[in-house]
C-alpha cells in the first residue's frame, strides 16, 4: 500500500513544480534541522522513524574528515561518482559546495 502512495506522490513531484512548496510544508511538519559543515549551510528533513539519524547527521563533519577533505579538492568541471550514497551526505555537501561547476552522479544500492 504504501509503495503505491509513495509512487503516486512521486510522479506527481516530478510532474508539478510543487516540490519547493511540499518542501516547505514539510519542513513546518517534519524536522528539518541545520548544520554547517565548513562553511557550507545544509538543512535536511529528517524521517522520523529513524532513530540516530539526527545524531550520526551533527557528528557527520568529525567522522568523515578525510572525505570532506577529498571534495573539497575537487576542481571545476569535475565529476563525482557517489555509488552507494545511503543518506546522500557526501553528494549534498559537495553540491552545496561547489554547485554546478561539478557533476554529480549518486545512487544508493538497494536490495532487491
Amino acid at each position: 500500500m504504501f509503495h503505491i502512495v509513495n509512487w503516486l506522490l512521486s510522479k506527481f513531484i516530478e510532474c508539478t513544480s510543487l516540490s519547493v512548496w511540499l518542501f516547505k510544508v514539510n519542513t513546518r511538519i517534519l524536522p528539518a534541522p541545520k548544520t554547517v559543515v565548513r562553511g557550507v549551510p545544509i538543512r535536511v528533513v529528517m524521517p522520523l522513524h529513524q532513530e540516530g539519524v539526527y545524531d550520526a547527521f551533527n557528528a557527520w563533519e568529525k567522522r568523515e574528515e578525510e572525505t570532506l577533505d577529498w571534495i573539497d579538492s575537487f576542481e571545476a568541471d569535475s565529476t563525482f561518482f557517489d555509488i552507494g550514497a545511503g543518506f546522500g551526505t557526501e553528494t549534498l555537501y559537495a553540491a552545496l559546495k561547489h554547485g554546478v561547476s561539478l557533476r554529480i552522479i549518486s545512487t544508493t544500492l538497494l536490495d532487491a
